[in-house]
C-alpha cells in the first residue's frame, strides 16, 4: 500500500511540474516532402524557425505543424546567404490554400506571412522559389504570383486542394538554404506529451507490481 501511494504522489507531482523547454529551431532532415502525405512534420518542441534547403528551382519544401485557434501565426522568411527570392504558402491539413506571401516590398524579395486559425489543428506551411507554385488536382494554380503587385498577402485559394507544384511561367532562378522565422506554432505531436506519458506509465507499473504482492 506504501508504494501504491508512492507512485501515486510520483505521478501527481509530475503532472502538476512545469515543463520549460528552450526555444529552437526546427532543422530539416533528408529532404521534406511536397505533398500532404509526404509533408515534414515538427517535431522540435517551443520551435521558433524551421531551417532547411531547397535543392533546386522546381523543389519545394512542405511542413506539418500544429496551430492553436485565435493565436496569431507568423513565419517570415530570412537571409542567411542562401535563397533570396522565396514564397511562403500556408494550407489546412486537407491542402486548401490559405494565405501567400511572394515579396514583403516592393524591393524584398523575401516572404513573409501571418493567420490566425479559427480552430486548433495542424496546418502545412510550404516554401518555395520564386515561379513554382501549388497546382489542383485539374492544374489550376492555388496561388500565382502577382508581378503588379509584389507584396500582397493574397488570403483564401478559390483553387481546390493541393495536389502538384509546377513552374508559373516567370521564370525559375533560385534555390538554396532558408530559414524560416516562425511565432505562434507548435510541434507535432504537442510538445511535453511524451516525458509525462513515461511518468505516468512509470506510476502504473509501481501500482501494479504493488497490487501483485497485497
Amino acid at each position: 500500500m506504501q508504494r501504491l501511494r508512492l507512485g501515486a504522489v510520483v505521478l501527481t507531482a509530475a503532472l502538476s511540474f512545469p515543463m520549460f523547454v528552450t526555444a529552437a529551431p526546427m532543422i530539416e532532415t533528408n529532404d521534406a516532402g511536397d505533398q500532404i502525405g509526404s509533408a515534414m512534420p515538427v517535431t522540435t518542441p517551443n520551435v521558433d524557425a524551421i531551417e532547411g534547403h531547397v535543392s533546386s528551382p522546381v523543389d519545394a519544401d512542405l511542413f506539418r505543424l500544429q496551430l492553436t485557434a485565435g493565436v496569431l501565426f507568423t513565419a517570415t522568411a530570412v537571409d542567411i546567404g542562401g535563397m533570396t527570392d522565396t514564397q511562403l504558402f500556408l494550407f489546412d491539413s486537407a491542402g486548401n490554400g490559405l494565405v501567400y506571401n511572394d515579396d514583403r516590398g516592393i524591393i524584398e524579395f523575401l516572404s513573409s506571412i501571418s493567420f490566425t486559425p479559427a480552430a486548433s489543428g495542424h496546418y502545412l506551411l510550404g516554401v518555395s522559389a520564386i515561379g513554382f507554385n501549388p497546382q489542383d488536382a485539374l492544374g489550376a494554380f492555388i496561388y500565382a504570383r502577382d508581378p503588379f503587385d509584389p507584396s500582397a498577402v493574397f488570403g483564401p485559394s478559390g483553387a481546390g486542394p493541393l495536389s502538384a507544384w509546377a513552374a508559373d511561367g516567370s521564370g525559375l532562378t533560385d534555390a538554396g538554404a532558408y530559414r524560416l522565422e516562425l511565432s505562434g506554432a507548435a510541434a507535432v505531436p504537442a510538445p511535453a506529451s511524451a516525458p509525462l506519458m513515461a511518468v505516468a506509465l512509470l506510476a502504473l507499473g509501481l501500482a501494479r507490481r504493488t497490487r501483485s504482492r497485497i
